[in-house]
Order: structure tokens, then sequence, then C-alpha cells
């Protein structure tokens, strides 16, 4: 059995960059309008359904609430310790920030 030869001149002759852009937009054009308007108004349908059900449909089971409501209910620890310290923190950076600081020296000259 003899298969038959490959002519790769032609092959890429059918590639080339301009012939396939000449194909697709062949396509686009009157010929096949209905058919890409199909298609584009079937994808805007499912789009908008995933977007209802995600969004305004969404459903979860009983197992799945109180999962979500026991991962929420660990609550806060408050570290009065850590919170003090903060305070007092808080109360030295105000003390130096009210502390007199004396005699300024007036950089640029302007009373002479």
């Amino acid at each position: 059995m003899k298969l038959p030869k490959i002519d790769l001149q032609q092959i890429l002759e059918g590639l080339r960059p301009s012939r396939v852009r000449n194909i697709f937009f062949d396509f686009l054009s009157c010929r096949h309008r209905a058919i890409l308007s199909l298609v584009f108004v079937s994808l805007m349908g499912y789009a908008g359904f995933i977007w209802y059900r995600y969004i305004y449909n969404y459903y979860w089971t009983v197992e799945q609430k109180e999962q979500y409501i026991k991962s929420k209910d660990t609550g806060v620890v408050f570290e009065k310790s850590r919170f003090y310290k903060l305070i007092e923190k808080e109360e030295e950076r105000k003390k130096k920030r009210e502390e007199n600081i004396g005699e300024i020296e007036d950089i640029f000259r302007l009373n002479k």
C-alpha cells in the first residue's frame, strides 16, 4: 500500500496568515451572521444563568450552614497584658510630644 505524497508547500500556502485571516473574516460576513448571533445570545444566556445561580439563587445545605457558623464562632481572645502594654507605650509617646522642646534653632535665619 502506497501512501500519497504530502505536498508541504501546498499546506503551508493554505496556512498563510493572510489566507487564514481572510477565511475568518469571510466567516464573520453576512453569510454566517445568524449563526454568530445565535452563539452570542446563547453564551449571554448561559452567563446570565450562572450569574443568577451564584448571586441570587445560592443554596447551602444544613451541614454547610452549621459548618460556617462553627467556623465563625471561635470568638476573640482579649489579651489584657498586651493591651495594657500598648496603652503604656501610647502614654509615653504622648508625654514625649507634650514635653517642652526648648529653644529651637532657626535654621532659615528668619528672626534676625
